[in-house]
């Protein structure tokens, strides 16, 4: 099952500007990155409720797949302590 396209669509809206200012790329390069992402996989898998988290928990973990490669380095997934 499919997460609602609302909900995707209210995180491509908080999220691709946070992408866009953090690394200077423009929206369509920043949408892209975003959506072929492992971390907007778990978004589109609605028994996974991954849109319970905040759209700054997501932009971490998307960070992390970003940076590292690896999405589980987020604190989000490891579920460290703040």
């Amino acid at each position: 099952m499919k997460t609602d396209s609302r909900i995707l669509d209210g995180f491509n809206q908080d999220i691709v500007p946070m992408i866009m200012s953090k690394y200077g790329l423009n929206e369509v390069d920043a949408l892209r990155k975003f959506i072929h992402s492992k971390t907007y996989q778990l978004l589109l898998d609605k028994t996974l409720q991954v849109w319970h988290f905040s759209a700054l928990a997501i932009f971490d973990m998307w960070e992390n797949e970003y940076v590292t490669g690896d999405l589980t380095n987020s604190l989000y997934v490891r579920g460290d302590e703040l």
